[in-house]
């Protein structure tokens, strides 16, 4: 799963807006924000080689062994917390993940907490130069 730069910038920004329109079945199945900074960013078709790999640089550090150890990570992680907490694909993530910022912002700390714990993602994440962002990883998670 990969989303473009501008679909992360139009998702950021219309997170304010969010509640001012209706939102659609394709928007249901959007990539969260906070795990599409996980994942390399698409580029437009026609981009060089060297400009995708100037884009994607931190995710070329990863060995081929690593990138397989990676991405499928990424994805058990989320899908996992999906299972814990009862959310199905299609609007009942989009709701919590997307939509309810109270809610996307629980979500984004428990992911990030899941990766944190994990210490295969940990030194891989090192090894690109990331880390989860919330700063407060250690404390438990309460969703209101």
């Amino acid at each position: 799963m990969e989303i473009s730069r501008e679909g992360q910038i139009k998702s950021r920004e219309g997170g304010a807006n969010e509640s001012l329109r209706k939102e659609s079945v394709t928007d249901w199945y959007a990539i969260p924000v906070w795990y599409a900074d996980y994942l390399p960013e698409s580029v437009p078709v026609g981009t060089s080689a060297l400009e995708m790999d100037r884009i994607n640089a931190r995710f070329n550090i990863l060995s081929e062994g690593e990138q397989q150890q990676y991405f499928p990570a990424l994805s058990r992680h989320l899908v996992e917390m999906m299972s814990d907490f009862g959310l199905e694909d299609g609007k009942p993530a989009y709701d919590a993940f997307i939509a309810d910022p109270v809610s996307s912002k629980f979500f984004r700390q428990e992911y990030e907490r899941r990766l944190a714990a994990d210490p295969v993602m940990m030194k891989l994440l090192a090894k690109m130069g990331m880390a989860p962002k919330h700063s407060d990883l250690n404390a438990p998670a309460n969703k209101s």
